[in-house]
């Protein structure tokens, strides 16, 4: 009696699973020893089944988002060239796609935004001080995320007004609103606290006020 397309199926399903080791390692050694035949291989059997395993992948991606995330980023990271010409090709369409995303979902913006924002603070402090100072129309070329890191460096993290160990900021030695640069040449490592109670003073005016 022959069978019927559904039990062949379940039966081919079957000896998969049994036999699944020993079938991926033959496959992959197949493709070990001609490349080129198993890419040709790969490439028919997906336009041959591209709906099936389209669907199979985007069910896979919405139950395993973190690892579809990794696969994502490890391709991407392995094909530069490519990555960078389909976002040339498509960078209107994707960011249209991303505004309308974050305006449907503001509570996932912000918690994206923050989570950034906490994980990168130099360079968040970085572009708001960039902002500061072009309202104040300051001179400068800004003060890097880099450069901020390794100023707070050389004072071993030490504030260079009270010389104590604290979380550090970037202060203008001559205040923008005075006419200071917001440049690398103008900036110092200072605590929060030191950095609020000098202001908008000059240095001069600083350190006569705390003796």
């Amino acid at each position: 009696m022959a069978w019927t397309k559904e039990q062949e199926k379940i039966y081919k399903h079957e000896y998969y699973l049994k036999n699944k080791d020993r079938l991926l390692k033959n496959q992959k050694a197949r493709k070990l020893a001609d490349p080129e035949k198993g890419k040709q291989y790969s490439h028919e059997y997906y336009l041959a089944n591209k709906k099936k395993i389209l669907e199979y992948a985007k069910k896979w991606a919405l139950e395993h988002p973190e690892n579809r995330k990794k696969s994502r980023n490890k391709w991407t990271h392995a094909h530069p060239e490519y990555h960078k010409k389909w976002w040339i090709e498509h960078r209107d369409e994707q960011i249209e796609y991303a505004r309308a995303w974050w305006a449907a979902h503001p509570e996932k913006k912000k918690e994206t935004t923050h989570k950034w924002a906490h994980a990168n603070s130099e360079s968040t402090n970085a572009k708001w001080r960039r902002r500061h100072a072009c309202k104040l129309n300051a001179p400068g070329n800004g003060i890097t995320a880099d450069q901020a890191i390794a100023l707070k460096a050389e004072t071993g993290g030490r504030c260079v007004y009270c010389g104590q160990k604290k979380k550090l900021t970037i202060d203008h030695v001559v205040p923008l609103i005075g006419g200071g640069a917001d440049d690398i040449d103008n900036a110092v490592p200072a605590c929060t606290s030191c950095n609020s109670s000098k202001g908008t003073k000059s240095l001069i005016m600083f350190l006569y006020s705390r003796s």
